[in-house]
């Protein structure tokens, strides 16, 4: 049984193949806007943590290949231990394979100039307050501090890294439109297309860090020939800019403005494909294919699908989260037998309780109120999910829950349809409590007694939370 869920394999030739999310099309269209735009920028492929960004990413640059693009990967986070960006950055650029060795040696020996020349200290703290208050006054006031020796000093710096700054670009560009034939067994042909430099994974550095990387970007490396894509959460890379600058009064949209051309958000994926490909990768399937022969009356694959992906549309869960979720839930199966069969929609639903109505959640594990108000708010839940149009989606889950919660209670654990249902005189199930689920055929009446009649269903609620709450301590 799998729990992790493991990297998506990503074939060079077909990079999409196993995409669950029907993602290439958005690759099409970001690889047009990269195509039209040769000239050089800066694109933000802006989405939360969690909706899939990196494996997009991964498998977009794979796509760009096969399309005779050059690309570059950089993770940031992995790399936010280097403290000189420029040198993390630039040995990136040395993975192109059928550029030149000599005009990278060259580029080598610019790097050293524009470090060597770096600004200092002084200038660094004028920029700094700059940054608050953009008055003449703290111009003033910050070089009063120095003599008129140590001014020109400064400035002669200033303009030699200015200098140096220009070298580097120049040699960046002439190395970028470079080609080493001993490299390639053919003549590298230039169709024009700039070379695509991915940055992943900039939110979860150290602020200092992002800073750093996003300055790097502008000042030395944003040059013709080179499209730089970060896969960001602006949100979580706007905070890292208010704790480097150590102000909640900095606007960072509009710093962020100065460093990225372009913004890019992936639509919100279809879930249920990915819920349907966790249930396949969980092996759902495998744990009952034993109870779809012997309950195929009532088994329904389709349902517990379409429940899932209510439930989690209805919180805007992200993918990482849904992922977290269906592997507690398959976790959590693995802990009953077959003598105790249960249904991963009612897992669910008890996932989804427990993360979105907690104190719900305590009452109903303490056995605390009676059969009719626990369905009256159960289903006040349910009624309250967006996009429900079939209530026969929630149909089974309600018989389900009304069934185990009722045998929970120690006076109805031999005799749990009791107050449930009754008979008609055609010996057809009526239900006693109310329900705003039921129907004119009497359908949760009739499924609570297919349950009582199946032979498995001897397990409570209350135990079946117990197995969840086992689980639910485990952190993946």
């Amino acid at each position: 049984m799998k729990i992790k869920h493991s990297d998506v394999s990503i074939p060079q030739d077909r990079p999409f193949e196993n995409c669950k999310l029907n993602r290439e099309p958005i690759a099409e269209i970001l690889t047009t806007i990269v195509s039209t735009l040769p000239d050089g920028f800066v694109m933000a492929l802006d989405n939360k943590w969690g909706t899939g960004k990196t494996t997009f990413v991964k498998m977009w640059k794979e796509y760009l290949k096969v399309q005779q693009f050059e690309t570059l990967y950089f993770n940031a986070w992995e790399n936010d231990f280097q403290n000189e960006v420029i040198v993390a950055l630039l040995s990136v650029f040395n993975e192109l394979e059928k550029k030149s060795q000599e005009k990278y040696d060259i580029l080598l020996s610019k790097t050293a100039k524009v470090m060597k020349a770096a600004l200092p200290i002084a200038l660094k703290g004028v920029a700094s307050k700059l940054i608050g208050e953009q008055t003449i006054s703290e111009v003033i006031k910050a070089f009063s501090e120095f003599g008129v020796e140590e001014v020109e000093s400064q400035l002669e710096t200033f303009k030699t890294q200015k200098n140096s700054i220009e070298g580097f670009k120049k040699s960046l560009i002439e190395y970028i439109n470079s080609s080493d034939r001993k490299k390639s067994e053919t003549k590298t042909v230039d169709n024009g297309n700039p070379v695509i430099f991915f940055i992943d994974e900039l939110d979860r550095c150290r602020p200092n860090y992002a800073v750093e990387v996003l300055e790097k970007i502008k000042h030395l490396f944003s040059v013709k020939g080179i499209v730089f894509v970060l896969s960001i959460d602006k949100t979580q890379l706007g905070n890292s800019i208010k704790g480097y600058y150590g102000s909640d009064l900095i606007d960072s949209d509009e710093y962020l403005k100065k460093f990225i051309d372009l913004n890019y958000s992936m639509p919100e994926p279809d879930k249920t494909l990915f819920i349907n490909h966790l249930y396949q990768y969980y092996g759902f399937s495998d744990y009952f294919e034993l109870q779809k022969k012997l309950y195929a009356s009532i088994y329904d694959d389709s349902k517990q699908m379409h429940l899932a992906a209510q439930l989690f549309y209805n919180e805007n869960h992200t993918l990482r989260q849904i992922e977290k979720s269906m592997a507690r839930v398959r976790l959590t199966l693995g802990a009953f037998t077959n003598q105790h069969f249960v249904y991963p929609y009612i897992l669910i639903f008890i996932d989804y309780l427990s993360t979105f109505h907690s104190d719900l959640f305590n009452r109903i594990e303490q056995i605390s109120m009676p059969i009719q108000q626990f369905i009256d708010e159960i289903e006040g839940i349910m009624l309250k999910i967006k996009g429900v149009s079939d209530l026969n989606t929630f149909d089974f889950l309600v018989a389900e829950l009304i069934y185990r919660y009722q045998r929970s209670h120690e006076l109805f654990r031999k005799a749990p349809l009791k107050n449930l249902i009754d008979f008609d005189t055609n010996r057809q199930p009526k239900l006693l409590v109310k329900s705003q689920f039921e129907n004119s055929q009497n359908n949760i009446a009739q499924l609570i007694h297919k349950l009582d009649n199946s032979g498995y269903n001897e397990i409570s609620l209350r135990q079946i939370m117990d197995k969840y709450n086992l689980t639910d301590s485990i952190k993946f």
